[in-house]
């Protein structure tokens, strides 16, 4: 016999996962575990959970402890896409976002260094723009630190070109 793969089946509030074999032109099978799912009961579903998210970061130990309740209850390990995926891929965009913030001059920063007069050049209003594109996934926002910048750089030309 050759072993072929695993398979995941999911209908209704059950699961079942099989080994598949081929032998002479046959798929034969073993149940591995049948099970059912009960966990929108035991555990936080992916919507409580991104909630949870745009209030506070989620933190190591809560993504670790809803992988190890799922794993319990699957007795496989987390399910793809599953609460405890989604907990985890959350805190990785958490601390991302977090860290490339700090990447970030606040929009108060870049007026005060105008007033001053210390220039910001399209090169740097462009990287601006760009990390703000990166953070939020789409352009600049109004009043953002990328469209501040672009907007000191400008009032900075036309008062040098004065």
């Amino acid at each position: 016999m050759q072993y072929v793969g695993l398979s995941l089946q999911v209908s209704d509030n059950t699961f079942t996962i099989r080994e598949h074999y081929h032998h002479k032109n046959q798929i034969y099978y073993t149940l591995i575990h049948h099970a059912s799912l009960t966990m929108e009961s035991q555990l936080p579903t992916k919507e409580q959970i991104v909630a949870q998210a745009t209030e506070r970061p989620i933190t190591q130990a809560e993504a670790s402890d809803l992988t190890s309740a799922e794993s319990n209850l699957t007795g496989r390990g987390p399910v793809r896409g599953g609460p405890a995926a989604t907990a985890q891929s959350l805190r990785d965009q958490q601390r991302a976002l977090a860290s490339s913030k700090e990447k970030l001059p606040a929009t108060e920063q870049l007026e005060a260094d105008f007033n001053e007069g210390r220039p910001i050049t399209q090169t740097e209003a462009s990287a601006i723009a760009s990390t703000e594109s990166s953070i939020t996934g789409h352009g600049p926002m109004k009043g953002g630190p990328g469209s501040t910048a672009q907007s000191v750089h400008d009032r900075q030309q036309r008062l040098g070109a004065q």
